[in-house]
């Protein structure tokens, strides 16, 4: 279990925050991001992350959670189906958004992500919303394979005529 603290030799208060969108909705079998970024403030510049963890808590009072991706002392480890949004994310990074691969209902709930810095830390719990609904039913008619249409039936009039 990560503890996470805010020590500063300077000043009191930290010089990162991790803000995080409040609610974040996603519709069930596609992919979801929550969205979670680092600002500083202006006596910082360039942090370096030294740690970064998102977790699903299992209630509002969870302090372990469940974890899905952790960077950790250059390591990037991940649950399967979920990654950072940012392919190509490493520790100057300051978007630390959470992608889910395919969403499912069991992914709606609290997470957490916490951040350290070399110049502080901080953490933040967002929410996610899944939704059923006609954003599936749009994507079932997409998916269907394209087959060429079938040949129209040729019509022969039976009354008189040239």
């Amino acid at each position: 279990s990560f503890t996470a603290l805010c020590v500063t030799a300077v000043k009191s208060g930290c010089f990162i925050n991790v803000e995080c969108k409040t609610e974040n909705v996603g519709f069930h079998g596609q992919q979801s991001l929550l969205e979670c970024i680092i600002r500083t403030t202006k006596d910082v510049h360039d942090p370096i992350i030294r740690v970064v963890s998102w977790k699903k808590l299992a209630s509002p009072k969870d302090e372990d959670g469940l974890p899905l991706v952790a960077f950790v002392k250059g390591k990037l480890e991940k649950k399967p189906g979920y990654r950072f949004a940012d392919p190509s994310w490493d520790e100057k990074n300051m978007n630390v958004s959470l992608l889910i691969a395919k969403t499912s209902v069991a992914d709606e709930g609290l997470y957490n992500c916490m951040v350290i810095t070399d110049s502080g830390d901080d953490k933040a719990v967002t929410t996610l919303k899944v939704q059923d609904g006609l954003q599936d039913l749009a994507q079932e008619v997409e998916i269907q394979p394209e087959t060429s249409p079938a040949p129209l039936p040729t019509f022969t009039p039976t009354w008189g005529g040239s």
